[in-house]
């Protein structure tokens, strides 16, 4: 394949990088704006279920936006080995 085809790949492979970063922030303001609502109602409900309930939920949301993150922190990685093999592939190319 040519060159400019490999060049092509990696603008591709780099401008996804860049999306999954953008996300990676999403999910991070997501998680921070659900968790202060979560103690702010965990602060003003008198209930003791509804503070368990509450818990919980914090709880829930930390763990699968933390999930989130880990799987899109692959995803960056995978493109960038991506974006390594065809660097060496558009080396080798006429």
């Amino acid at each position: 394949m040519s060159k400019q085809h490999y060049t092509n790949q990696i603008a591709a492979k780099r401008r996804q990088i860049a999306s999954v970063r953008e996300q990676i922030k999403r999910v991070r303001e997501s998680k921070r704006r659900d968790v202060k609502n979560l103690n702010a109602n965990i602060k003003n409900t008198t209930s003791k279920s509804a503070k368990e309930s509450y818990r919980r939920r914090r709880d829930s949301v930390r763990k699968n936006a933390d999930n989130n993150i880990e799987r899109l922190k692959k995803q960056i990685e995978r493109y960038r080995k991506d974006v390594k093999r065809l660097i060496e592939a558009k080396k080798r190319a006429k």
